[in-house]
C-alpha cells in the first residue's frame, strides 16, 4: 500500500513537459505494481455470461410473473422495454427466440416513433422466420411506420430548406481539418489549449465536424465488428458478473479497453505507438502538442488522441488510484481472456450492438461554460458544433460539459464540474450568478416586451415562423438583432436559442 501511494503521489507531483505527455514512466510504474499484486492475488472465478432459451423467454414473454420487457412496454416506459427486448435477443439462442425479440422491439420502436429502427427489427423478425400466424400484425406495424416516414420525408420537401448537409462555414483549417478556418488553436496558462475565433460566425454557422477517433456507440454491426469487438467480446461477457454490474466501473473499463484497442491497431503496434509518443514528447510547444508530422491535429491519429491527456495531475489521489486499477484490469484481462498481445483474432461470436461514447481529438479542445456560444448534434456518428449565437473574432469558443446554468444552480455547477473535471468554473453565468431558465421565464427576466421599437422590428421575423415553422433563418435573424441590442440573461434570447437547437436536434420533425 505505502508503495503504490509513492507511486500515486510522485505521479501527481511531476511536472509534464507539455500538454498530454511526459508522464509515461510514471504511469507505466503505477500500473505495473497494481498488475504484480493482481497476478499473486486469486483472481475471482470468470464466469462468462452465456446465451440461453431461459433468459432471453424471461426478458421477453409475459409469464405467471410478466417477463420485464412485456411488462415495460404495457406500462408504457418504451425505452426500458427496448432495452429489455435487447437483453432477450441477447441471450436467444435459436432463430425462433430471435425473431420474438426482433417483433417485441418493434412495437416498442414504433412508440417511440423510431419509424425506420422499426421497420429494420420488423425485416429482421421475418428473416429470422417469425410464425405466419402472427405475421399479420406485424405486417401492419410495418405499414403504418412506412406512411408515417412517407410524411416525414413530404415534411422536409414542403417546408425544411436546402441545408441538410452541414458544411464548414468559412471552410475547414488547413491545420485542424474538423475545425472551421475560422478558428485557431490557442494556448495559455489559464486556459491551456482552447479554440478562438478568428472571423465571425452567425447563429447556427457550423464550427466544427468530425468523426470520432475511437468509440462504443454502434451504428453498424460489421464495422463495430471489424473495428474492436471481435476482441471486446470474451471480455463483456465477463464483466457484469466480474464488477456486480456496476455500470460506472463497466463504462469506464469498456472506454478503457476500446481506447487500447484502436490506438494499438488492435495490439500490433505497441513499438510504433512508443516511438510516435517519443517523437510527440521532443515537440516543445503546448499549442501544436500532438499535431502530426505534417502539421495538423488529426482526428485520426493516436499522436494527436493521446495529447489531450492534460488533467492528470490536478485528480485527486483516490480517482488516479482507481483509474490506475481499472486500467491494469484492463490489460489483465486483454491478456487472459484473449489473443490480444500476440495479435490473433479468432472469436467467433455474433457481432452485437451496444451504446456508450466516443472520443473527439477537436472537440475535445474546447472549454467549457455554463452559458456556451455553440451547441452540438449528431448525423450518425459525426459530430457537428454549431455556433448558438454570434461569435465574433477573438471570442473564445465554448461548449457545456453537462453543467448549464438553464438547469442548475451555481453551487451545483460548480460542484459537478470539480468533481468530474477537476476546475472551479468563472463563466459568465457564474460571475454574475445568472437565475435558470425557469426563473427567468417566470419573471420575465429582461423581456424586451415594453421595447416597442424592438418589438416592431422582430415581428416581420415572428410572422414568418407563424407561416413556416421550419423557417430557421427567421430565428437567426432573430438572435442577431437580440445580442446586438439586449443583453443576457434574457427571455426572448432564451426562447430564441431554445428555437434553433430544437431545429437541428430534429424536434420539429
Amino acid at each position: 500500500m505505502d508503495i503504490a501511494k509513492e507511486l500515486v503521489l510522485n505521479l501527481k507531483q511531476s511536472k509534464i513537459s507539455h500538454a498530454g505527455y511526459g508522464l509515461q514512466k510514471e504511469c507505466e510504474a503505477l500500473i505495473d505494481h497494481i498488475l504484480q499484486n493482481m497476478v499473486k492475488s486469486q483472481l475471482p472465478e470468470l464466469i462468462p455470461e452465456v446465451k440461453n432459451e431461459e433468459d432471453s423467454i424471461h426478458y421477453r414473454e409475459e409469464g405467471i410473473k410478466k417477463s420485464i420487457g412485456n411488462q415495460q412496454f404495457v406500462m408504457g416506459d418504451d425505452n426500458e422495454a427496448i432495452k429489455y427486448y435487447t437483453m432477450s435477443l441477447a441471450y436467444a439462442t435459436d432463430n425462433e427466440l430471435m425473431s420474438y425479440a426482433y417483433a417485441n422491439r418493434s412495437a416498442a420502436l414504433y412508440r417511440k416513433q423510431m419509424f425506420k429502427e422499426c421497420l429494420i427489427d420488423i425485416d429482421a423478425a421475418l428473416s429470422h422466420g417469425y410464425p405466419e400466424e402472427k405475421r399479420k400484425k406485424l405486417k401492419e406495424r410495418g405499414a403504418k411506420a412506412i406512411e408515417e416516414i412517407k410524411k416525414r420525408l413530404q415534411l422536409a420537401k414542403d417546408h425544411i430548406d436546402t441545408e441538410t448537409l452541414a458544411d464548414m462555414s468559412h471552410g475547414p483549417s488547413k491545420e485542424t481539418p474538423a475545425v472551421s478556418n475560422g478558428i485557431k488553436i490557442s494556448f495559455s496558462e489559464k486556459y491551456g489549449r482552447h479554440l478562438v475565433a478568428t472571423k465571425e460566425f452567425k447563429a447556427g454557422d457550423v464550427v466544427t465536424i468530425e468523426n470520432p477517433y475511437a468509440y462504443i456507440i454502434y451504428t453498424q454491426r460489421k464495422l463495430a465488428w471489424e473495428m474492436a469487438h471481435q476482441i471486446e467480446c470474451p471480455i463483456m461477457a465477463l464483466v457484469g458478473n466480474l464488477l456486480n454490474v456496476d455500470k460506472d466501473k463497466i463504462r469506464m473499463l469498456t472506454k478503457i479497453i476500446r481506447f487500447l484497442i484502436v490506438v494499438t491497431s488492435k495490439g500490433k503496434n505497441f513499438n510504433e505507438l512508443r516511438m510516435d509518443m517519443e517523437v510527440a514528447e521532443s515537440n516543445p510547444d503546448n499549442r501544436t502538442a500532438g499535431f502530426t508530422d505534417e502539421g495538423i491535429l488529426d482526428s485520426t491519429s493516436a499522436r494527436s488522441a493521446l495529447s489531450l491527456a492534460t488533467n492528470m495531475t490536478t485528480r485527486p489521489l483516490i480517482g488516479i488510484s482507481a483509474f490506475a486499477c481499472i486500467s491494469a484490469l484492463a490489460a489483465l484481462l486483454l491478456a487472459t481472456q484473449t489473443n490480444f498481445f500476440c495479435n490473433k483474432y479468432e472469436v467467433q461470436q455474433e457481432p452485437g450492438i451496444k451504446t456508450g461514447s466516443g472520443l473527439y481529438v477537436a472537440h475535445s479542445l474546447y472549454n467549457h461554460s455554463c452559458a456556451p456560444n455553440t451547441f452540438r448534434h449528431f448525423e450518425g456518428l459525426t459530430m457537428i458544433t454549431r455556433a448558438l449565437r454570434p461569435i465574433y473574432p477573438g471570442d473564445q469558443i465554448f461548449t457545456s460539459y453537462g453543467a448549464a446554468y438553464a438547469y442548475m444552480t451555481k453551487s451545483e455547477r460548480r460542484e459537478k464540474i470539480m468533481q468530474d473535471y477537476f476546475f472551479e468554473c468563472d463563466c459568465i453565468a457564474c460571475a454574475f450568478n445568472w437565475p435558470s431558465y425557469e426563473e427567468i421565464l417566470q419573471k420575465h427576466i429582461g423581456t424586451i416586451s415594453k421595447n416597442k421599437e424592438l418589438v416592431e422590428r422582430l415581428k416581420p421575423y415572428k410572422q414568418r415562423l407563424m407561416k413556416n415553422m421550419y423557417d430557421i433563418d427567421a430565428v437567426k435573424s432573430v438572435l442577431d438583432i437580440l445580442y446586438k441590442e439586449v443583453s443576457q440573461p434574457c427571455e426572448e434570447i432564451i426562447h430564441a436559442e431554445q428555437y434553433l437547437k430544437s431545429y437541428y436536434l430534429g424536434k420539429f420533425k
